[in-house]
């Protein structure tokens, strides 16, 4: 139920607004990411992940869209032949989406705010037993990482910043993102400490309108601005 409410949101956003929209696009998106899992003693470095996802954008005005969608993202933390783990999720991100300039410009600078459901689909991971020696890479063994936690979902919080391009009828923006998680990933832990995600992402988006509202006058078809 968590998961689908931001689509039902954005849905009821899409019927409400259908008359004042300048336009709706369906994009791609793709990126990479470094994770983390925030301790209170930050413990856990840092490990290499990637996000995959689509989405689809209501343009309000010339410089804010809404814009709901869903990503695959690969988050975690690594110690160097220590300690690993991979967490996936399905996010649910729901963000506004705010343009500096004119529309019509070739490249404007761009801003993202915004949360993400998350619900877990795995968990992997392996360490190194007490009794052997660090950097024995070779004898790291898989623990469970799943079965002692009850709920296997997560809440974030999203703000980026990057650019836009104009690419004829398509939109490509470059964004830099950073996620923090609200919930205590390790809740169902018996006795232990708080554990939060954690994600700097760098993240390509390329968006195709499916409909366009035609301007009332020359001058605004020429420059992009809004009504």
């Amino acid at each position: 139920m968590r998961k689908i409410l931001p689509v039902c949101g954005f849905l009821l956003c899409l019927a409400s607004s259908g008359l004042v929209a300048q336009s709706v696009s369906l994009s791609l998106e793709a990126g990479v990411s470094a994770t983390r899992l925030a301790t209170p003693e930050n413990h856990w470095g840092s490990r290499a992940g990637y996000l995959l996802g689509a989405s689809a954008s209501i343009k309000l005005t010339s410089w804010l869209t809404i814009q709901a969608g869903v990503r695959f993202h690969e988050k975690g933390a690594a110690v160097p032949d220590t300690f690993e783990m991979r967490i996936r999720y399905l996010e649910f991100p729901l963000l506004l989406r705010f343009g500096v300039g004119r529309a019509a410009w070739p490249i404007r600078p761009l801003f993202t705010f915004g949360v993400a459901q998350a619900t877990e689909l795995s968990c992997t991971g392996q360490e190194l037993p007490p009794t052997l020696n660090q950097g024995s890479a070779a004898a790291m063994r898989p623990f469970d990482c799943v079965s002692d936690r009850t709920d296997l979902w997560d809440r974030g919080v999203i703000a980026g910043a990057g650019v836009e391009l104009r690419l004829g009828p398509l939109r490509a923006a470059l964004l830099g993102e950073r996620t923090v998680g609200t919930h205590n990933i390790a809740s169902g832990y018996p006795g232990g400490f708080p554990i939060h995600n954690q994600a700097t992402s760098l993240v390509l988006s390329i968006a195709v309108p499916i409909w366009e509202r035609r301007p009332s006058n020359p001058r605004q078809q020429r420059t992009g601005t809004a009504p």
